[in-house]
């Protein structure tokens, strides 16, 4: 999260909030942006950034190297993918 204050990093909260129907991914953001402003005055958007990564992946379908092992933390709150 660039530019964000310290405590965004630090301090959670919980937020329960419910939607009527069933809103599209788009839809949530806006939500939750709205909610954001609303109640911790956080201005928020989106911005597509070009970056270098890497990725790792297996060569043999499922085969992990020798000294890998899968981790025991839950990933996707992360915003990974676990596979499955």
């Amino acid at each position: 999260m660039a530019n964000a204050p310290n405590w965004a990093a630090t301090d959670r909260f919980d937020i329960e909030a419910k939607a009527d129907g069933t809103p599209t991914s788009d839809q949530i953001y806006l939500m939750m942006q709205s909610l954001l402003l609303d109640r911790f005055k956080i201005a928020a958007h989106r911005e597509t950034r070009e970056l270098q990564g890497y990725a790792l992946v297996t060569v043999k379908d499922g085969a992990l190297g020798s000294l890998l092992r899968p981790s025991a933390l839950d990933c996707r709150c992360l915003g990974g993918k676990r596979p499955a």
